[in-house]
């Protein structure tokens, strides 16, 4: 416990600042972050089954999830019909793929390969084109989402470890509380509090923008979480992986970001 306790202190001092320096950055800089952090994602998402004999296509899953991740660089135009019909070719060639690899679970295979873009390069990849919006229109939304994602995960493990009691989702994650999960939204709702009342980052939000930013870190965001919970108790896992030390895995790290980032991008744009 001392020594996990050690890794995640390290990766919570160094990975932080680094972070917001990358995000400061901007351009390619941020982008091979956020690239690499997608791919290792993915590669925890492949591996989770494994123990369950499941064996999604790692090559044409990240093979995707780069695509996806070029299409957000270079903020490429696409048409509806071009859309469906790259889906369709891609998930074909997953299926004429998986018949030639000759493994068990033939649909469930195909099906995880093709989730896992949609689960991580599509949802988390989302923060490239956020911060060049960012760029763009002189703003700091990368920055507020992210700052309302981290205080969320740590009030709400404070607000649990001190006052929780009542379960929330206790066949997911045994232990995560009401109480800390209500801790985590208030945190998420100061961050956006002081972006307003402060007028950081040139956002302009609204109290209405404030709320909604606000359920999506603090409400939507832990969802992300939870859900990485069910999926790693049903692979009967404790962690993703180990990259990160104590961490776990990249995608351990990152299961709130996957459901917050793409859905404050989203609101933004149309808000």
């Amino acid at each position: 416990m001392a020594e996990k306790g050690k890794g995640r202190t390290l990766i919570n001092f160094i990975g932080i600042p680094a972070i917001l320096a990358l995000i400061w950055a901007g351009g390619v800089y941020f982008a091979l972050f956020i690239g690499i952090a997608v791919l290792l994602a993915m590669n925890d998402f492949y591996n989770l089954y494994a123990g369950k004999g499941y064996f999604p296509s790692k090559i044409l899953g990240m093979g995707g999830g780069i695509l996806v991740l070029i299409f957000y660089n270079f903020n490429l135009e696409i048409s509806s019909p071009e859309l469906i019909g790259s889906i369709l070719v891609f998930t074909f060639l997953t299926m004429f793929s998986e018949l030639f690899r000759k493994r068990d679970h033939f649909l469930e295979n195909v099906t995880m390969t093709l989730f896992g873009i949609l689960y991580i390069s599509v949802s988390l990849g989302s923060l490239i084109p956020m911060r060049e919006a960012d760029t763009a229109n002189g703003t700091l939304l990368t920055s507020a989402v992210i700052l309302a994602v981290w205080f969320c995960d740590s009030a709400a493990m404070g607000a649990g470890m001190l006052w929780g009691k009542t379960k929330i989702v206790p066949w997911a994650s045994p232990k995560k509380s009401v109480q800390g999960s209500l801790g985590g939204l208030a945190a998420s709702f100061c961050v956006y509090t002081i972006f307003k009342s402060g007028n950081i980052g040139g956002l302009a939000l609204s109290w209405t923008d404030v709320a909604v930013l606000s359920l999506i870190a603090g409400f939507l965001g832990q969802i992300g979480d939870f859900m990485e919970s069910w999926m790693k108790r049903q692979a009967g896992v404790k962690d993703s992986g180990s990259f990160l030390m104590g961490h776990g895995g990249v995608l351990d790290r990152f299961d709130s970001m996957i459901f917050a980032a793409p859905l404050s991008y989203v609101y933004f744009l149309i808000r």
